[in-house]
């Protein structure tokens, strides 16, 4: 199946404090793999053709009723793929998936069955022995990394361009979780 090269995706991204860390990761990667310029992100749902108002009403109503996210980091990887280059893969779990698939149900579209959460570093062409050796070098991944917003994006990337639509914050320190 071809790849949407535009249309609207759905990413989590991270606290200030997390992102001021992985910020200092992906900046070490691109010096070495040279890269588009991105935010940094975990993409949950996309693309979609189109994202009507209804649709940023029902993601606005699964945010206001969800917590925030801790994922679980696994490690560094790479993949021979442009847009999965260079990553941290993250260990999927109950509530990612249940958020990921609440946000394709407020589209009406169906999920994705290949989910393979990850934070991406450098999107390119890279080659292998390069990506190793940056494994051998970069810092240790925190155990723990708190996605508290979800951004509607719209992707342009023939042109390498990703414009945030909204950005939505999620429900802090919520003892229950709602799904819709």
């Amino acid at each position: 199946m071809e790849r949407i090269s535009k249309g609207f995706w759905i990413w989590g991204e991270f606290t200030e404090a997390d992102s001021a860390f992985l910020s200092e990761i992906r900046n070490s990667v691109q010096r070495i793999l040279k890269s588009p310029y991105f935010d940094l992100h975990l993409t949950l749902a996309g693309p979609f053709n189109n994202i009507n108002e209804s649709t940023v009403a029902k993601i606005k109503k699964i945010c206001k009723n969800h917590s925030c996210i801790k994922v679980n980091p696994l490690k560094y990887a790479y993949k021979d793929d442009f847009f999965e280059s260079f990553y941290i893969s993250i260990k999927s779990s109950e509530q990612l998936i249940k958020l990921k698939n609440s946000l394709y149900g407020a589209s009406r579209s169906n999920s994705s069955k290949d989910f393979c959460p990850h934070i991406s570093l450098s999107y390119g062409d890279h080659e292998k022995h390069m990506k190793e050796y940056l494994i051998s070098e970069l810092v240790a991944i925190k155990k723990a990394i708190t996605i508290d917003k979800i951004s509607i994006i719209d992707v342009n990337e023939d042109r390498y361009m990703w414009k945030s639509l909204e950005k939505i914050e999620l429900k802090a320190n919520s003892k229950y979780n709602l799904y819709i």
